[in-house]
């Protein structure tokens, strides 16, 4: 992480790039990785995300949970993509600096309390649910 934040930045969103590329490469994820900027969108928060996700030939969205109160279930739907919201219940208990266990923090929170396990708990051993 210390590479990431010295290399400095021109903008936001590339410092965010750099992260999240950084962050996948820790957790063992080789997904091909498409900025959003460069796929041709345009109308509402809905329709762009629709358009992005079909140019993809994807089919479903996966979103963070506090997008319930802004995307329209019935779009997504009527599109024929499934539209479906992160939960962080269920993934197993791990040390964290103070009690009770928060299952809802950054995954650095993970990686620096669990180091190279930090896949284990996503999606590999520990893993109770996916």
């Amino acid at each position: 992480m210390q590479e990431v934040y010295t290399r400095g930045f021109s903008s936001l969103s590339d410092l965010d790039i750099a992260l999240t590329r950084t962050l996948s490469k820790c957790l063992g994820i080789e997904t091909e990785f498409v900025i959003a900027s460069t796929i041709k969108s345009e109308g509402n928060k809905d329709d762009k995300l629709l358009q992005i996700v079909k140019h993809l030939q994807g089919e479903a969205y996966l979103s963070g949970p506090a997008a319930k109160t802004y995307l329209c279930d019935r779009l997504w739907r009527d599109a024929g993509v499934g539209l479906v919201y992160k939960d962080s219940s269920g993934y197993p208990e791990y040390q964290q600096i103070s009690e009770p266990f928060d299952s809802a923090v950054s995954v650095l929170d993970l990686l620096f309390m669990v180091g190279e396990k930090a896949s284990d708990y996503i999606w590999g051993e520990f893993r109770q649910r996916f």
